[in-house]
């Protein structure tokens, strides 16, 4: 063999072998797609939505194009709740369906605003049949509990507790580990006359009422309390 010829031997050899190199090392980047299991889209559900999720237009809030009404929101044959409080502090939001809410029946429950905060939803709802709050269902305390009348539901704003009432009487919404979210009766409290005082002060025709730091609601003796009494301590309360 002359030497020309051994010469273009070794330049073909080179040549092949690179190209080999090139094409596998080329496709050593290619990521086969990955099924997607049950586990990996709960997780993306329950994960926390980016800003853009949640859009403000004209005094509302919109997921998509669908008004979102008091954190609520239909998706598709569900509602949805959207973990939606300041829209001012850029916090993310979070989603997830009410369980036992009935779409053809269910509504909002429309809050007064009771501070400078505009941009706050509450999370009140109701069906035909129970009432909802930040999307779960409020269940009673106890079996034999007053069953709250829907038709004359009203919420009662507070900063730091929960408090509804009906044309019957005035229940604390309260929150345990063992009972989730549950209402219970305020016993002798007349829901006609009922106003809070403050966080933590309310009255009645019957008299006046303290709230303690978690929501421990008592009568109380004396003259009704000036609202600068009633100013609660800070975190904490709330029920929990």
């Amino acid at each position: 063999m002359n030497k020309n010829l051994a010469i273009g031997l070794v330049v073909v050899v080179i040549i092949v072998v690179g190209a080999w190199a090139y094409n596998n090392s080329s496709n050593s980047t290619v990521v086969a797609p990955v099924a997607t299991t049950t586990s990996a889209v709960t997780a993306a559900n329950s994960a926390p939505v980016p800003q853009t999720f949640v859009t403000q237009k004209d005094g509302n809030y919109y997921v998509g194009n669908k008004l979102l009404d008091e954190g609520y929101v239909v998706d598709g044959s569900r509602i949805v709740y959207v973990s939606l409080m300041h829209m001012s502090t850029g916090t993310s939001y979070t989603k997830a369906p009410v369980n036992g809410a009935d779409l053809a029946t269910f509504s909002t429950i429309r809050t007064p605003t009771f501070s400078s905060d505009t941009d706050v939803m509450y999370g009140w709802g109701k069906d035909a049949q129970n009432i909802f709050y930040q999307g779960y269902k409020v269940n009673p305390e106890t079996a034999t509990t007053t069953k709250i009348d829907l038709a004359t539901l009203t919420v009662i704003p507070n900063g730091y507790y929960r408090f509804v009432e009906d044309k019957n009487a005035v229940y604390e919404v309260m929150y345990s580990t063992s009972l989730n979210w549950y209402y219970m009766v305020l016993d002798g409290v007349d829901p006609a006359t009922f106003v809070l005082i403050g966080d933590q002060c309310a009255k009645d025709k019957n008299g006046n009422y303290s709230i303690g730091y978690y929501g421990e609601f008592a009568k109380s003796d004396g003259p009704t309390p000036d609202p600068s009494e009633c100013v609660h301590p800070g975190p904490g309360g709330m029920g929990e």
